[in-house]
């Protein structure tokens, strides 16, 4: 289907009036079925067809409710490609999780990529993420935040357990034999290629 500005333009370039034009280019579009609800617009909208002096048979419209239901199954199909062909994932930011927030593109070179300040995200709805930080509250898509992985603090007895080990590394001597052994043991990444001196110099061996 061509565009209001393509039909401007060729209306003008043929030196046709461009309002006449207009007026049928959107009669067509408003009278061809639409490919996500199966109905052409007018129909959808007015609850019957467009009225011409072609004569014609009169048809039930269909539901609105059936209108609906066939284009959200289009819109499911549409999605469910373009998901496939972006190598979509699920967003693993949730509620209560703390992230970063990308700063504008415009930020300075020497700034960071994501504010240095975390915030603490407190709403999802699909995409769209809510987050906060103080009085500050921000609403993005969830591709401009990070999550940030707090590392668990060492309980007593993991300390304890990791200075007896230390200990006992120190204390020991270390085994360069076994080390030397691996190292030996190990193939080669890649295959040597033979060395031999060459031919015009066999005379002088």
């Amino acid at each position: 289907m061509r565009t209001v500005k393509k039909i401007v333009k060729i209306a003008l370039t043929q030196q046709k009036p461009w309002r006449e034009e207009l007026t049928n280019f959107l009669r067509n579009f408003r009278a061809t079925p639409h490919s996500a609800t199966g109905k052409a617009p007018a129909t959808a909208f007015f609850n019957r067809q467009l009225r011409t002096k072609l004569p014609d048979v009169h048809t039930n419209a269909r539901d609105p409710a059936e209108i609906q239901e066939t284009d959200q199954k289009a819109k499911r199909k549409m999605k469910k490609y373009a998901d496939s062909k972006a190598y979509v994932k699920p967003s693993r930011v949730r509620p209560g999780e703390t992230v970063v927030l990308k700063r504008d593109p415009s930020h300075r070179k020497s700034e960071t990529p994501y504010e240095p300040k975390p915030y603490k995200v407190i709403s999802c709805k699909g995409s769209m993420v809510t987050a906060t930080r103080g009085e500050k509250t921000v609403t993005r898509n969830s591709s401009f935040f990070k999550l940030v992985r707090q590392q668990d603090e060492p309980t007593e007895g993991d300390s304890t357990d990791g200075e007896h080990d230390n200990l006992e590394d120190t204390d020991g001597e270390p085994d360069n034999t076994a080390q030397a052994e691996e190292q030996q043991q190990e193939p080669h990444r890649y295959p040597q290629r033979v060395r031999a001196p060459p031919r015009h110099l066999a005379d002088y061996a």
